[in-house]
């Protein structure tokens, strides 16, 4: 008898390991990024920045960069689409890891107006990136039966994991304040936290090179028994030579 928890763990038995590979990216890209963003908006209120005379008004550095970086993603969406149709669904994801490593690096060394800038037009182009790239993907690593189930899983996981970030985001400042025997809510504290999201956002890139190395091996071939031959032949696979390529989802084909 079927029942919603056996259908529900038979959707996670059934994804390959491009879809696991890619969980794994996405969560360290999201629980890194969520570490630096929980912090971030402290860090410019400690950082005590004058107002910025801007087109007769005096407007905050943090209201400016939340805008920028939003502002950059919106300019930069339709040339990035172009990038995109051109090199694939892979290389753009990439490209968006080591964006954000590289905003997050920036404030991580010099946390001054200058690079907070720099730092939001690196999210801008990171973030069109991203949702250009990452739903085309999914599908691409998923089949018939299991891209519904891999777009949940992946929706849920980086939920719980943002909240894992911002979780350990806070105790790496806390801890970092004292070892550096600073206050609690000080800049320093806050860049160690910076410097841990930039390592697990370039580790971030490990998975994808992985999926792309699993994406090139060649498909396997077996014979099966001549009984079986003809509900062998199903989407997903076909006769070569009397026996059966093992071809998988699409994602065969994303590199």
């Amino acid at each position: 008898m079927t029942t919603p928890t056996s259908t529900y763990i038979a959707g996670w038995r059934r994804l390959g390991l491009p879809a696991w590979l890619y969980l794994l990216h996405a969560g360290l890209l999201t629980s890194s990024l969520a570490m630096s963003y929980l912090v971030f908006n402290l860090a410019v209120v400690a950082l005590d920045a004058p107002p910025i005379a801007l087109l007769g008004l005096e407007l905050e550095l943090l209201g400016i960069l939340g805008s920028l970086s939003i502002l950059t993603a919106m300019v930069a969406a339709l040339p990035l689409l172009w990038f995109v149709t051109r090199v694939g669904f892979w290389w753009p994801l990439v490209a968006n890891a080591l964006l954000q490593a590289g905003s997050v690096g920036v404030i991580t060394l010099s946390f001054t107006p200058a690079a907070l800038i720099c730092s939001a037009i690196l999210t801008g182009i990171g973030g069109a990136l991203f949702q250009l790239s990452s739903v085309p993907f999914i599908s691409r690593i998923s089949d018939d039966t299991t891209r519904d189930h891999l777009f949940s899983a992946n929706f849920a996981a980086n939920i719980a994991l943002a909240g894992l970030g911002s979780l350990v985001a806070g105790s790496v400042a806390v801890g970092a304040a004292r070892l550096l025997a600073v206050p609690p809510g000080s800049l320093p504290a806050y860049q160690v936290v910076f410097a841990v999201a930039t390592v697990l956002l370039l580790l971030s890139v490990g998975p994808l090179f992985l999926l792309r190395r699993v994406a090139a091996t060649p498909a396997r071939v077996v014979a099966p028994p001549a009984a079986t031959v003809a509900a062998a032949v199903r989407p997903g696979r076909y006769l070569v030579g009397g026996g059966v390529a093992r071809t998988g989802c699409p994602w065969r084909r994303l590199v």
